[in-house]
């Protein structure tokens, strides 16, 4: 709100602050068109900014989830996570990709990798499933709840609830295996492979070759405390 924005940062606004807070305004515009059009269709959000502790593994894992709603008729809930990036995403595309032509499944690892019955595909994120899975595991939501993101692109046509709808109970197991894998993986100090598209990495430009390919596997691999030479 513009008074919001006085209190803040006073009457005279540098261009770029003009800019961010009108497009704040326009994607907030939008936002209220979707969630009133949710609203007449029933759904009431039950819970925002609900924070949750969990186990996977080894590892004690503390997130928050940004809203949980709940339909007025059926018992229905939804679990919504909020994306503000600049072009729309698909839960399902956010979350897994295939296996490209180049590469070799040997060089990932096993537990990131599950088969669909068509190819084989690799989990880049597990957001929405450990949502998923601790809130239903602590009795928040049922096993018939569903995920999503509630998209705010700068494109503010392109504003909207974004369901995975194919959220299999085989992707259920299969994420929960690779949760499980990276957690063992944390709990023992192995972090490799490495990601080969670091954002905002002070040291990106040393790694030429990229990551994998720069950084002797032995080095990479070694325990904490011990020495390679």
């Amino acid at each position: 709100r513009g008074e919001r924005v006085r209190r803040s940062h006073g009457t005279t606004l540098p261009l770029p602050l003009v800019v961010q807070v009108e497009s704040a305004r326009q994607r907030l515009q939008h936002a209220a068109r979707v969630e009133a059009a949710l609203r007449a269709e029933g759904w009431w959000t039950e819970r925002v900014e609900h924070s949750l502790e969990f186990l996977v593994g080894p590892l004690l894992v503390r997130a928050k989830v940004d809203r949980i709603d709940r339909h007025a008729e059926t018992g229905a809930w939804r679990i919504v996570d909020y994306k503000t990036s600049d072009t729309p995403v698909s839960p399902a595309e956010a979350h897994v990709r295939p296996l490209k032509k180049t590469e070799d499944p040997e060089s990932l690892p096993a537990y990131s990798l599950f088969h669909d019955g068509a190819a084989t595909r690799v989990w880049k994120d597990l957001q929405l499933p450990l949502y998923l899975h601790a809130l239903q595991a602590a009795g928040v939501v049922d096993a018939t709840a569903v995920c999503g993101y509630f998209n705010l692109p700068k494109a503010v046509g392109d504003t909207s609830l974004l369901l995975w709808e194919d959220y299999t109970p085989q992707l259920r197991e299969a994420a929960w295996t690779c949760a499980l894998g990276v957690a063992d993986a944390v709990a023992q100090g192995v972090f490799w492979p490495p990601e080969e598209s670091p954002k905002f990495d002070d040291f990106e430009s040393l790694f030429h070759l990229g990551t994998a390919a720069s950084v002797d596997w032995p080095i990479a691999a070694a325990p904490a405390g011990d020495s390679v030479r």
